[in-house]
This record gives structure tokens, sequence and C-alpha cells, in this order.
């Protein structure tokens, strides 16, 4: 494997989005914006469910179809993410901005 050279793969990075460690998870985050998988798609239906990603800087990903079911989303910016037909039952969203989110579709039921 080329990681050392080339630096962790995409699959690796949305895997460690699912760290319990919400340190690794933001690192993880953060390289996923920066290798340009944020928005092309690549986190469309991922599977986040009941994940700590407090204060994660989500704005304009796109997590179309994602499941975020008990995911806690604390302090998060969702600045134009999409969510549409997004799981998110009992998500967790204590002062997250959801300045402008797409939440076509989205099922939000349950305690937010």
């Amino acid at each position: 494997m080329l990681r050392g050279v080339f630096g962790p793969s995409k699959a690796q990075l949305i895997r460690q989005m699912r760290s319990t460690d919400n340190r690794m998870a933001l690192k993880a985050i953060e390289k996923l914006k920066a290798n340009g998988w944020f928005r092309d798609g690549s986190l469309q239906g991922v599977e986040l469910q009941g994940e700590n990603l407090q204060g994660a800087a989500l704005a304009r990903a796109n997590l179309e179809g994602a499941t975020l079911q008990r995911a806690n989303l604390s302090r998060a910016y969702l600045g134009e993410t999409n969510l549409r037909s997004a799981a998110m039952q009992e998500v967790i969203l204590r002062d997250a901005n959801l300045r402008q989110v797409v939440l076509l579709a989205a099922n939000l039921e349950g305690p937010i």
C-alpha cells in the first residue's frame, strides 16, 4: 500500500469519520475536504449512525441519503449541507448551525 506517500485512502478516511475519538473523526473530515471528496458524492449514503461529530465543519458536504441516526452533531456547522433523504432520527443538533441546509425528504423523527 502507498499510504506513506499519498496518505490515507478515501475509504480509510470515511472509516475514520466513524471513530469514537472525536478528534480523529474531525481530522478525517478535514482530509476529505482537502482531497475534494466532500462534495463530489463520495459521502452519499455514508453510515454515521450514533457517531460523535461534535463541532464538525460539514458545510457544503454532500451527505444525501446518509444515515445519521442518534449521531451527535452538537455545535456542528452544517451550512449549505445536502442532507436530502438522510436518516436523522434522534440526531443531536444542539447549537448546530443549519443555515441553508437541504433537508428535503430527510427523516427527522424523534427528539432533536
